[in-house]
């Protein structure tokens, strides 16, 4: 089957996001997959992200023709289901949805920053965009990873057996979150304003956090 015509069709009928990223993850050259794929487990179509998706596919349209084929023979291939994915790469899509909802949670935030500049730092923007950078995007770009290695190779990611791995990875995935929370903290202790009891909470939790993380550091031989 000609994938210039299926394309074709679903810019004709307005195909789903879903159809949309999956033809576009056919294409000779499919560089934003990963951005697309980001946006798959969300209640609601991203309108821009669509507006993109129609974008690069009309662009791949105007440099491979689509053919004349049936509309009926295109849109039973279009609509027939695909087989259902294996338990191993299913979970790897439910521990991305967390990741997602981070994503969008930090993005909206850093949004809102950029916006009342007067009332944020540079050093809280720069936290924020620290964590999204240095942490909730390594481990989407990490699980999805493992999800093109099953689409392509067909390597089924591996769950740990043993429970001394399980437990370091634990810890590591908690070492990723601890660190960027003490950047922003660090960053709200700076900034002029603060109320007594608001800098005794930021200080507080500071202090317990920079303990658990130092112990964590010194259990995992991060502090060589």
């Amino acid at each position: 089957m000609n994938l210039s015509n299926l394309i074709d069709q679903w810019l004709q009928t307005d195909g789903s996001f879903l159809q949309g990223v999956r033809l576009y993850k056919l294409t000779d050259q499919p560089i934003y997959a990963t951005r697309f794929e980001r946006l798959l487990d969300r209640p609601y179509v991203d309108s821009d992200a669509k507006a993109h998706l129609r974008k690069l596919l009309k662009d791949f349209l105007r440099q491979h023709p689509a053919t004349k084929l049936t509309a009926k023979l295109i849109a039973d291939i279009i609509v027939d289901p695909p087989p259902p994915e294996p338990a191993p790469v299913q979970e790897l899509r439910k521990q991305a949805i967390p990741l997602h909802k981070r994503y969008s949670h930090l993005k909206a935030q850093l949004h809102q920053m950029a916006i009342d500049q007067d009332k944020y730092s540079d050093a809280d923007r720069y936290a924020i965009a620290q964590e999204i950078m240095g942490e909730v995007l390594p481990e989407t770009d990490a699980i999805y990873d493992q999800i093109r290695s099953w689409e392509i190779d067909g390597h089924l990611p591996t769950e740990p057996d043993n429970p001394i791995v399980a437990q370091t990875v634990e810890k590591m995935q908690k070492v990723y979150s601890l660190r960027p929370r003490i950047s922003r903290l660090k960053a709200w202790l700076k900034k002029k304003g603060l109320t007594a009891s608001k800098r005794r909470q930021y200080e507080q939790e500071l202090l317990d956090k920079e303990i658990e993380l130092k112990e964590l550091e010194i259990e995992l031989g991060l502090n060589a």
